[in-house]
């Protein structure tokens, strides 16, 4: 358990220590303190940025600001010293973004100062005017961002898509099955219903299984000598199983429905298996029967026909493990999470510990967002087997997906040790180390995982996002390709040909940098910056009007977005698109009406489009507010002098 006060003692005495300050913000995530940890999580950010100064600028705190940050660690929730915090960021160290952040959780401990609202006011103009100065270049165009999704929620992604992956089902007929009297046949099932399938043709749905009445049954203990297997054949040998007006011995029958169901007539297998189960004398015939068939199914992802099959398997054996459990795995691809569930939990009960009942119930926890649980029932599982593989996979998801990254790493880790050849975890050890821009390690990661179908369309994206960043546009173009191809609906293909974009825009081969935007488009065509990046290669490519419609793109699906409306109305302004261009700064001093420069772009406009009265008085705003500033700022400033000269 961490204990927070000696924390607290050591980071008084290295107020920039990030590891201590991660590990105190860890102890209140693990509390469940939500509130404190989002403080901290912003304290963390600014000490990042202030460690990254320290090593290329040699950035030195002053002992006023030391003194702030140390007594943060024993009040991380204290709105006056968070507002200290975020001036300094503000005026010292010129980081606005990161005294935003400061300000605004000042605000949650202490709604009604007025102070914080002029502070926020001005740290947001701060920077606004930092990034046009920053993003723009000679021509007056704004540069490109990269995507960076966080890695937890990149690893829940990848977790849901492939969680099917991470349940595995069990042999049809283990060898020490025990041999069953005969029982009653089940009662026969009403008609199904007929529907019409996608290709055409009429076929009918699996039907519900009624459950037999079965007598209590004892394994059978053959004698000495025991003719059992004569005695089996002369139950079996003159019986026929009729079956669409042809009549089978039970061993043809049998092996009827493996053909059957490769050959996708899986209405006319679920009947044959009905017509062995009432003809057979042996329960354990049947049994096997409808477990083999529902794994035929369940490999060419028909899920539907194999519950059904496996249904009949659980009404005739009921205390076999492996009925329900294969039963489970069908409702849980099926999304029948709950009934999975249940089923799952049946299974546990009949053979507890089980390694792969935990796991898989771990996946199922994961499909319905259930972390901590999927996280326990990962941890159940390897109790049963520690070198289980796909159960360290598992609880690498679970612990990934929450946030806690470097447990995930390890977890990973271990999969991957008990088992090399599986590339799940080395999918996630991909996305983990891309996020920590460990490019080397995450390139060799990704090539291991791309092996596996389901998968590799995330590890071929990842590939051409680190192949465009080190400048080899035909291979990333390559392997985004062959993304695409893999899982054309894979989510995060349009990362790959953004960057591929932004790589381009960097080269200045603005046509390529165009087609690649495009592409990104086509697979996320309600994202602001696939439009707003696309425009940007319009622009630089010296073709003013396509940039134009695609700005239009960008801010109808972020209508919020300041620089994608200061974006198109400065560039309708240049087209003396003077309506537009008014239209785009009227959303502008409404997103933002305590910004000057925005109501002086506004006044600019309305000149253009002939409105003077109407621009008189955006320019007497703007003075207004200038003035207003000025006097906050001459307050703060005194404010800050006399902090700094009593210290």
């Amino acid at each position: 358990m961490i204990d927070r006060k000696e924390l607290s003692q050591s980071i008084q005495r290295d107020p920039l220590n990030l590891r201590l300050w991660t590990q105190l913000q860890q102890s209140y995530l693990d509390s469940n303190d939500h509130l404190s940890s989002k403080s901290i999580g912003s304290i963390v950010a600014g000490i990042a940025e202030l460690n990254e100064r320290k090593e290329k600028d040699g950035l030195q705190l002053t002992n006023l600001q030391r003194h702030a940050f140390s007594r943060l660690a024993l009040a991380h929730n204290n709105s006056g010293l968070l507002k200290e915090i975020g001036i300094f960021y503000l005026h010292e160290f010129n980081l606005p973004a990161l005294a935003i952040q400061h300000f605004e959780m000042a605000k949650k401990f202490r709604t009604s100062d007025g102070d914080l609202e002029a502070l926020l006011a001005n740290a947001k103009s701060a920077l606004d005017k930092q990034n046009l100065q920053s993003t723009t270049t000679g021509s007056g165009v704004q540069e490109a961002k990269h995507a960076r999704p966080p890695v937890k929620e990149m690893l829940h992604r990848t977790g849901k898509l492939s969680f099917h992956k991470k349940t595995e089902g069990i042999p049809a007929v283990p060898k020490d099955l025990p041999q069953r009297r005969t029982v009653p046949a089940p009662e026969s099932s009403p008609p199904s219903q007929q529907i019409l399938d996608p290709g055409g043709s009429t076929q009918r749905l699996p039907r519900k299984v009624r459950t037999p009445r079965v007598a209590a049954q004892e394994p059978e203990k053959p004698a000495p000598n025991s003719n059992d297997t004569s005695e089996l054949y002369r139950l079996t040998t003159g019986l026929r199983v009729e079956h669409e007006g042809e009549y089978y011995s039970l061993e043809q029958a049998t092996e009827m429905l493996n053909e059957l169901a490769y050959a996708q007539r899986y209405d006319s297998a679920l009947q044959l298996l009905e017509s062995i189960i009432a003809t057979s004398p042996r329960t354990d015939v049947g049994w096997s029967a409808a477990t083999l068939l529902g794994q035929a199914c369940f490999q060419q992802h028909q899920y539907e026909w194999a519950r059904a099959a496996f249904e009949h398997a659980s009404n005739l054996i009921p205390d076999e493990m492996v009925s329900w459990f294969n039963l489970g795995l069908a409702l849980q691809n099926l999304g029948r999470l709950h009934e999975a569930m249940d089923v799952y939990q049946k299974a546990e009960q009949l053979q507890p510990n089980h390694p792969k009942v935990w796991c898989n119930m771990s996946a199922l926890y994961f499909q319905s967002d259930q972390l901590d649980m999927a996280e326990y029932a990962a941890r159940k599982s390897l109790e049963a087997d520690p070198t289980y593989a796909r159960a360290w996979d598992n609880l690498a998801t679970a612990l990934g997906a929450s946030g806690q990254t470097e447990e995930s790493e390890r977890a990973a880790l271990r999969a991957v040790s008990y088992r090399p050849d599986f590339p799940e975890p080395w999918l996630k050890l991909g996305i983990i180390y891309f996020q920590q821009d460990r490019l080397a390690e995450s390139e060799e990661a990704f090539q291991k995982a791309k092996t596996l179908t389901e998968t590799s369309a995330y590890a071929l994206c990842y590939l051409a996002i680190i192949l465009a960043r080190r400048g080899q546009i035909e291979s990333a173009h390559a392997m985004a390709q062959q993304a695409a191809q893999v899982d054309p609906h894979c989510e995060i293909l349009w990362m790959s040909w953004n960057e591929i974009g932004l790589k381009c825009l960097q080269q200045e081969d603005y046509a390529s940098a165009e087609q690649a935007f495009a592409q990104a488009v086509e697979f996320q065509p309600e994202s602001f910056q696939c439009w707003y990046n696309r425009a940007l290669a319009f622009q630089h490519a010296g073709q003013p009007e396509q940039a134009r419609d695609c700005y239009r793109h960008a801010v109808q699906f972020d209508p919020k977005s300041l620089t994608g409306w200061r974006s198109l109305g400065l560039l309708c302004r240049e087209l003396h698109d003077s309506a537009p261009a008014v239209e785009a700064f009227a959303h502008l001093v409404e997103l933002e009406p305590e910004n000057p420069a925005t109501w002086s772009e506004y006044a600019t406009a309305l000149d253009q489009d002939g409105q003077n009265e109407s621009a008189a008085h955006a320019r007497t705003r703007a003075l207004e507010i200038t003035t207003r500033r000025k006097a906050e700022a001459y307050k703060m400033g005194s404010a800050f002098n006399y902090l700094r000269d009593n210290a």
